[in-house]
């Protein structure tokens, strides 16, 4: 029942789901697959994903109550476990003055992202399957592990036409912050090839240390 349908952003599965035939992101881990051809909202809005986790470091309540017009209501257990993945990313951002750059950022732009892909559902799939890509990454990074996994080529590529079309489609301020990021890493292209501790580095984000404690043996 699958087939591949045409166009810029080749190729796109379509496949059998509840409801009718689903859209799947061409490089999203299997599952990722849900709705039908009008093309519903995933589980949450990917591109202010983060906007629960980074007020609740504030203690903004009214702010997080007044941005449900923005982020759709997070269900299921994907996107709990992604919630308790970028409430330890906002924190681990927000201890050194260059994350809280990034974060200052997203506070200032986040809901124009999400209002921006909720306008464009398939930007907002393109999102979604974007950033499941890099959700394993993201866990290990904040769990301590984050010099078992690397940012790909391809994941590389996906973010970089996600960002490009957000930027196509933003107000002048956050599409000038967009280019400037974009044009400080050659495109994310500075990035491929990097453990996620090593791009934490590279954007000015100690990764958390990891602390090995010596066995120690008692005597029988």
């Amino acid at each position: 029942d699958a087939a591949t349908a045409g166009g810029a952003r080749l190729p796109v599965a379509y496949g059998r789901a509840a409801g009718g035939p689903g859209y799947a992101f061409r490089s999203a881990p299997p599952g990722v697959v849900s709705g039908p051809d009008v093309l519903p909202p995933p589980d949450y809005n990917p591109l202010y994903a983060c906007a629960a986790a980074v007020f609740s470091l504030f203690g903004d309540d009214e702010r997080l109550a007044g941005r449900s017009g923005v982020l759709e209501t997070a269900v299921g257990g994907t996107a709990q476990g992604d919630e308790r993945v970028f409430g330890a990313l906002a924190a681990l951002f927000r201890a050194t003055p260059e994350g809280e750059r990034y974060v200052q950022l997203y506070l200032a732009h986040g809901p124009e992202m999400g209002r921006i892909g909720l306008a464009d559902p398939a930007l907002l799939w393109d999102g979604y399957g974007t950033l499941q890509n890099f959700m394993p990454g993201l866990a290990a990074l904040v769990s301590g592990n984050g010099r078992g996994v690397t940012v790909t080529q391809q994941m590389a590529d996906d973010a970089l036409d996600v960002w490009t079309r957000i930027a196509a489609q933003a107000s002048p301020a956050l599409a000038a912050v967009i280019q400037q990021e974009l044009a400080a890493s050659s495109n994310l292209q500075d990035f491929v090839g990097l453990t996620f501790d090593e791009w934490a580095l590279a954007i000015g984000v100690p990764p958390p240390r990891r602390v090995f404690l010596p066995v120690v043996k008692t005597a029988d």
